[in-house]
């Protein structure tokens, strides 16, 4: 989806894979030249890069399903976080192929893109809810009711659901 200048989730999901791939074939390459100055400061800028995007995926934390999955995934990537960092204090390297960052890596890329598919179903969902907002004052007990589990799921984080529901009430009632 792509509105108002603002990145999709297919180019945003692209753009990763590809930065990840750079970010390992420069980092294959310093290590070959063994830049030792270029190294430490490739490093640094790694872990910067590493601290920055843990944060603003705990910053998007807002948009996700409110679950234990979901808890248990926030509190993984602050742990291997965490562990990468130390073990960065202590050598003054990253080691991009360490189990330790692999599975930091694939689990910021899940939560990103799991980020993007709940962004894409909330603004869709603000886009209907705008569509029947002039419906909301019709005294229906059935509209209502969908009304409800609708903002139901919308304050649990479950916007594929509250989407798809808008739809059906929206195709089904004409509202």
């Amino acid at each position: 989806i792509k509105n108002n200048g603002e990145i999709s989730f297919f180019e945003f999901q692209i753009f990763l894979e590809h930065y990840r791939n750079i970010i390992m074939f420069f980092n294959d390459l310093i290590y070959k030249l063994n830049f030792n100055d270029t190294c430490k400061n490739y490093n640094q800028f790694y872990i910067e890069a590493l601290q920055s995007w843990t944060y603003k995926i705990l910053n998007l934390r807002g948009y996700f399903e409110k679950s234990s999955l979901n808890d248990s995934r926030f509190k993984e990537i602050l742990v291997l976080k965490n562990e990468i960092s130390s073990q960065y204090e202590e050598s003054k390297q990253i080691d991009i192929k360490s189990e330790n960052y692999v599975k930091w890596n694939n689990l910021i890329l899940e939560l990103y893109e799991e980020f993007y598919k709940q962004y894409s179903y909330k603004k869709m969902v603000e886009i209907l809810m705008l569509k029947i907002a002039p419906k909301r004052s019709i005294n229906n007990s059935e509209f209502n009711e969908i009304m409800l589990y609708i903002n139901r799921n919308i304050i649990s984080g479950k916007y594929k659901e509250a989407f798809e529901m808008l739809v059906a009430c929206i195709k089904g009632k004409k509202y």
